[in-house]
């Protein structure tokens, strides 16, 4: 995996798939002793993975299903052993935002700051997180 994959991974799939802290966890894990070392899938059993990620058997078993459902891995097989799961990457899975999404771009000279404050946050990023008047 390389850095655009991460970046996919962050802007779109977590994003797309409105994915919670332990489904990201999770992925990553998964996405680790997988993508990126070159394999699409393997065997994980429940319990080694609830252990090596601080989780209950159960809350590892749920996040796997929910991930299931929301497309970012997919169970092939269950068994006694494990799950054996595929992982996608985000170019792999269709309903995902494209990455050209952009934002039009706010005209911050014309704006009233004064009066409505829904754009303090672009005139923020315009000078750097700091403050204007020191």
């Amino acid at each position: 995996m390389d850095a655009k994959a991460f970046k996919d991974i962050e802007d779109r799939l977590m994003a797309g798939l409105a994915l919670d802290a332990y489904e990201r966890s999770l992925y990553y894990h998964l996405a680790r002793h997988t993508r990126a070392e070159g394999k699409e899938s393997a065997l994980f059993s429940i319990a080694k993975l609830a252990k090596r990620l601080g989780m209950s058997d159960y809350a590892v078993r749920d996040r796997i299903r929910s991930m299931d459902k929301k497309g970012c891995i997919k169970v092939e097989e269950r068994s006694k052993d494990g799950h054996h799961i595929r992982v996608l990457l985000p170019n792999e899975i269709e309903r995902l935002p494209s990455t050209d999404v952009r934002e039009d771009p706010v005209d911050i000279e014309a704006i009233d700051f004064y009066s409505e404050r829904r754009w303090a946050d672009a005139l923020l990023k315009r000078e750097g997180s700091r403050c204007f008047y020191c």
